[in-house]
This record gives C-alpha cells, structure tokens and sequence, in this order.
C-alpha cells in the first residue's frame, strides 16, 4: 500500500523563494505520482472573513483535476504562537491518516505542531524568526501596530517554538548558507541541515535568440513597496550616475504606491525611470531578455530568486550583500556584490553599463551558473532523496 504524504504550507499567499519551492515541489509529487494531502494554515489571512470564505470555497474539498487533497485551515487570526497551537485537534486527526511529514514554511514556529505530535518529520525553511522580524517593514495602520505589539509579547513563545521544530526535525533544507548559519547559532547540528534553492525554470527564463535584442535598461524587479528592497538606494545610485550614461533608463517593476512614486519625483528622475508594476511571468522574461544588466538593492534578501531569473536570462547582476544574494552571485564573475552605500553601487552599475565586454562575460557565467546549480533538473535530484520513502516504487 502506498504511502500518504503530509504536506504542510504555512501560507499560499506567501511570494518570493518559498513561492517558487512550493510550487516546484507541488508540480514534483504530483509528476511522481505521490498520494498527498497538502494543508494550509495561515493565521494572518484570517484577519478577513472574506478571505477565509472564499479560501474555504477553493481549498477546503477534494479537486477534481489534481490527485491531491487541499486543506484550509483557518486559526487564531492575532496572536501567532497560539495560531499554530489552536487548530491541533484537527491538525491531529489529519496526522493519523499520513505516513510521511514534510512542511514549507517562512521559519519554523509554524510546525511546532509536528513536534507535539511526536512524527518524524522534514522541513524546507526561508529563514529564521529572529531574521523575518527584524527585516519586517513598519506598521502604519493601527490595526497592524496593534497585531504586531500582541506578537511581540509572545516572542519568546515563538523562539520556543521555533527551537523545538527545528531540533525535532529528522532533516532541514534551507535556501542561503546564511539561513543554515543562522540555525546552526540557535542549536541544530550543522549536518542536518542542508542547502536547497529554489530553483529557476531554465526553459523559461532564457536568454533573447539575438543579443542585439537588449536595450540600455537598468533593471530591478521586487516589491517596490516593501522598505526592505530599499528602492531610496537604488534611486540615490541612479540618480548619480545618470548624466555619465544618459542613454540609460531604470526600469523598476512590482507594485507600488504613492510613496514610491514620490522618492522619484523627489529626485526629479521621471523622465528616465519607469515605473511599470506588477508583471506576469511572460512579462517578465521578456523584461529580461531586454534589460543589459539587473540590480537588486534590498536590506535583506532570503535567497533573491530575481537574480536566479535574471542570470537565467543571461545578465550579469548587481546585489547588495544582503544574506542570500551572497550565495547566487559570484562576485566578479556573473556580476557584483556590493555594500549598503551609495557610491558604491553606483559605481558597478556605471561599470556595466559602460563596459558590453564585461556585460558579455558576465552574462555567460551567469547562465551557466544557474543551469548548473539553480535548474529544476538540478534541484529536482534532491527532492528523489527527500521523499524517496513515499514515491511511488
């Protein structure tokens, strides 16, 4: 009889790195043939009825087109220790039906709820609490002041539960050597955990059939929004070196707001930065397949899957030293790794849009190095090892 896989989302709203391995992995099982369960907790969507309504509406049943079960499993909205905690009875029962137990998460808090059952069980993390929190953006409404000063009187909970998740696990995949480091200093033997990216889809994401394609475009794509990409540096940057390449424009794509569109006008850049939103994946290759070279300026970054995308694309990228970008770029050789300042960013992004021979190069070890470390062929060997008790013989 085969076994059935306990899959645990800790949200399917959640984008970036744990976006793409959720997806990888989903697409992984259901090609292999795995019987699976994949359940979704998310304490802080639940903060809209609406939202828990129509998630239930679309999750909460059996899915005629695929062989997997969806479960929602609405919680405590305000307080995030307990949100994980409250629901057990139910998450218990679900437990008995399953043989084999893996969870994707932002950090491990969430899956606590493996270690009270006393299961075996793998997770795949972004990163740790300590490290979500304190790359947190402000809170401007009240009732976002008011949910994150309730959490905060529970953080030692939430490191309690953190260290007992990660030290119960049989093994953990995390996405940055940064991550794994950062796991290792609250406790977890180093050879438990193991290094796994999110992988690009280099069928994709691929260079333009002719180079001559490309346009003097800066490129950045991220959430211009969130304070963590620290789009101020990118524009600050920019903004000096503009009169030395005034062929060049700064194309920044993801949403935005009014805040975003005021840092441009306040350094009076709209006639060469372009502000173009939310792209669709199609949108995007083609975003790359143009661009000359990529920039990324954020304050943290748990792996940067941009960057994969963009060196996918053949570009040589620029990345501040933010935690995971360390890991993707090699410096001087598929791009530059640079420190949180304003002249020294400006400085790479002038040397490649000046230098096409350096571009070239760049952009070849960069497609080289994503195919060869970052390709779903590459990352899909790990997942055989992950979950060879439940695939199918």
């Amino acid at each position: 009889m085969s076994k059935r896989l306990f899959y645990f989302i800790q949200d399917p709203y959640y984008g970036g790195g744990l976006k793409s391995m959720n997806a990888f992995i989903e697409q992984f099982l259901v090609k292999r043939g795995v019987m699976f369960s994949q359940v979704f907790l998310s304490a802080q969507k639940a903060l809209s009825l609406n939202r828990i309504l129509s998630l239930k509406l679309r999750l909460n049943h059996e899915v005629i087109d695929k062989p997997f079960r969806k479960v929602f499993v609405s919680s405590f909205p305000y307080i995030e220790p307990l949100a994980f905690v409250l629901p057990r009875h139910f998450l218990q029962k679900e437990i008995k039906q399953h043989d084999f137990f893996f969870g994707v998460t932002g950090y491990a808090t969430p899956l606590y709820f493996f270690k009270c059952a006393g299961v075996s069980y793998k997770m795949w993390l972004a990163t740790t609490l300590d490290s979500e929190k304190k790359a947190q953006p402000k809170f401007t409404n009240f009732r976002q002041k008011v949910v994150h000063f309730l959490n905060s009187l529970f953080i030692p909970l939430s490191r309690y539960q953190e260290k007992q998740a990660l030290l119960g696990a049989s093994k953990i995949y995390t996405l940055s050597t940064q991550s794994k480091k950062e796991m290792v200093e609250i406790g977890v033997p180093e050879d438990r955990i193991e290094i796994m990216c999110p992988p690009v889809d280099t069928k994709k994401f691929i260079p333009p059939q002719d180079e001559h394609f490309r346009e003097p475009i800066m490129l950045c794509v991220c959430r211009l929004d969130d304070p963590r990409k620290n789009i101020p540096l990118l524009l600050d940057a920019y903004a000096l070196i503009k009169n030395d390449c005034p062929e060049y424009r700064l194309v920044l794509a993801g949403p935005y707001d009014k805040t975003v569109v005021d840092m441009v006008a306040e350094r009076q850049l709209e006639s060469s930065v372009e502000l173009i939103g939310l792209q669709t994946q199609e949108q995007l290759v083609l975003l790359y397949q143009k661009a000359a070279f990529f920039v990324l300026s954020s304050r943290q970054e748990g792996f940067g899957i941009v960057l994969a995308e963009a060196m996918a694309a053949g570009l040589p990228v620029i990345s501040t030293k933010s935690g995971g970008p360390e890991d993707v770029v090699v410096d001087g050789q598929t791009g530059y790794l640079v420190d949180h300042e304003i002249n020294s960013l400006a400085e790479k992004m002038k040397a490649l849009a000046t230098d096409a021979s350096k571009r070239e190069l760049f952009g070849k070890n960069s497609l080289e190095r994503v195919r060869s470390l970052y390709s779903y062929d590459a990352v899909e060997a790990q997942l055989e090892d992950i979950f060879a008790d439940v695939l199918p013989s």
